[in-house]
């Protein structure tokens, strides 16, 4: 591997470009797509909730159990439409402090183990099969496995409500070392992102981006059932990515159930988006750059695939623009992982 410092934009030849696009291009546009931003949404949208269901500690509030009569936030067994609908409406607000109340507990665990802010969602992806269900098991509203892994569930729930609301600036403010690079009409893109940034502010074909963990929005034009060139996993709540690394020794872990909603499927979701891996492996491509991808260990399956789908492998040449210093340290990693044989540059941003 041959390692260069690359200050200047311009592209390193004629052939298709493939980018790989993470959190940090959102927000280098001024997208508010943090990991805090969607802190702070359950907060501004269900703080009366959470602050009725938390002390000042962060913990339970003892008396949470009296406050609410029937305090589970499932549906009952027995229900008809209309009473379902009602009872979402009423303990919807009551999943999402629980929500909230999880992530703050895995949050200082980890924080305390890292020495580190959880202020990404690789950190967050870090933890979530962390979560302490053993002790939560315990609490006397919680009855069954079945309960636990519905609330975890609606996390991702609730991540689509919170990026649903985001809205893509109409005044397009592209990045110069971006412009100078891509070519919409012919470049592909692997992104991480459920936002259609790349689309609406470059011009690139939704056919060209792979949203590998879900798009929060359907393409116009297009019906669901054929979308044999739209690379991506799906749309909506039921088809948003996010998770974790699966742990070790799940297979004796007696809330396996309940933590494997919580593990991301990588294999899986390889298998789902088979075309869009297919098109890179008959692509002529030689230049590949990434923007604001954190390169963390769980996502490397894909890195691994791509990198396998790319003929000329000793031909390739990586432009990376990262955010910090852990990026480029993960980056480091995932190149000797591969054993990258190729030049690498790398440029923060």
């Amino acid at each position: 591997m041959r390692y260069v410092e690359n200050n200047g934009y311009e592209s390193w030849g004629d052939s298709v470009n493939l980018f790989i696009i993470g959190n940090g291009f959102d927000i280098a546009h001024g997208i508010e797509t943090e990991y805090a931003n969607f802190r702070d949404f359950l907060i501004e949208n269900y703080g009366y909730f959470i602050y009725k269901l938390l002390d000042s500690k962060k913990n339970l509030r003892k008396e949470y159990i009296h406050t609410y009569p029937n305090p589970y936030p499932f549906p009952p067994k027995r229900y008809t439409d209309k009473n379902w609908k009602e009872y979402i409406a009423i303990c919807n607000p009551l999943v999402a402090a629980l929500v909230f109340w999880l992530i703050e507990r895995s949050s200082i665990k980890w924080e305390k183990t890292s020495k580190k802010e959880v202020s990404k969602w690789a950190n967050l992806e870090e933890i979530l099969t962390t979560f302490d269900l053993e002790s939560l098991y315990k609490l006397p509203y919680y009855d069954t496995a079945y309960d636990l892994r519905d609330a975890f569930f609606s996390l991702r729930g609730f991540i689509f409500e919170w990026i649903s609301r985001i809205e893509i600036p109409e005044k397009k403010v592209e990045l110069p070392e971006i412009n100078a690079i891509m070519k919409p009409e012919e470049d592909i893109a692997l992104c991480f992102n459920y936002t259609e940034t790349l689309e609406k502010i470059y011009g690139m074909k939704s056919e060209n981006v792979c949203h590998i963990h879900g798009k929060r929005i359907a393409d116009k034009g297009h019906k669901k059932k054929d979308q044999q060139y739209l690379w991506m996993f799906g749309e909506g709540n039921e088809e948003l990515i996010i998770g974790g690394p699966e742990p070790e020794n799940i297979k004796d872990d007696p809330f396996a159930a309940v933590r494997g909603v919580l593990v991301k499927q990588t294999d899986e979701i390889i298998y789902r988006n088979e075309p869009f891996f297919r098109r890179i492996k008959n692509s002529s491509i030689e230049n590949v750059y990434t923007y604001g991808y954190s390169f963390s260990e769980v996502d490397f399956p894909y890195i691994s695939e791509v990198y396998n789908a790319i003929k000329k492998k000793d031909e390739i040449k990586l432009m990376c623009f990262i955010h910090d210093a852990d990026d480029g340290n993960n980056l480091m990693k995932t190149l000797y992982k591969l054993n990258y044989p190729g030049v690498v540059g790398r440029k923060f941003v």
